[in-house]
């Protein structure tokens, strides 16, 4: 199986990364452009919308560039799954080298707080492993903040909002180009939902 017969041609799709640095997972974190006190902010794995005629590995390494200025190593999935709406993974082989950890499928309802559009869609996510060298002190470009967490912390965040400072007196670490209220609860979206749901369900089964 191949990455196409999961994803319709001419749905809309991105690339995400889980990346670790430093011994935690890199999220850049939203701000006050994306959020606000009542509802809070969001955080979401490096990557972004692939652009008109970009493969995927393409795309993250291009964002990731532009993110952080610094390269990364993708590596080759163990095991790729399948996260459909109903927010089950689901084993796929893939044919792709390096193979993706997930492909998911973000569902965005009209009535959701961050879509622009105001219409149902599905947005289509390729999310790879990567690796960024731990010399490298990475700074946020176009991003407000760099948040580094573990996965028992983004676990946490999706299964309830936490605020920033409550993740950060528990370890987690920040880079911000500009400040992040830190009574503001924080929640995963994109590739860090995927992640949350990809790593609860590891630890389920491993007991």
């Amino acid at each position: 199986m191949r990455l196409r017969d999961l994803i319709p041609e001419g749905a809309e799709t991105g690339a995400g990364l889980a990346l670790r640095h430093r011994g935690r997972y890199l999220f850049w974190l939203a701000g006050h452009r994306h959020g606000d006190s009542a509802r809070g902010t969001f955080f979401a794995g490096i990557g972004g919308h692939c652009e008109p005629g970009e493969g995927w590995l393409d795309c993250v390494v291009r964002e990731v560039r532009e993110e952080l200025g610094a390269a990364v190593e993708i590596e080759d999935a163990a095991r790729s799954v399948h996260i459909g709406r109903d927010l089950l993974p689901r084993p796929v082989a893939l044919e792709e080298h390096p193979r993706p950890l997930c492909v998911y499928e973000l569902w965005n309802p009209r009535d959701a707080p961050f879509n622009k559009r105001r219409q149902d869609y599905t947005y289509y996510i390729v999310v790879y492993a990567a690796t960024l060298d731990d010399r490298v002190e990475p700074q946020p470009k176009d991003v407000t903040a760099i948040l580094w967490l573990t996965p028992e912390q983004v676990v946490r965040t999706a299964r309830s909002p936490q605020t920033l400072a409550s993740l950060l007196e528990d370890g987690a670490q920040l880079a911000a180009t500009e400040s992040v209220p830190g009574e503001w609860p924080i929640r995963p979206q994109g590739t860090a939902h995927a992640l949350a749901v990809l790593w609860e369900a590891e630890r389920e089964a491993a007991g």
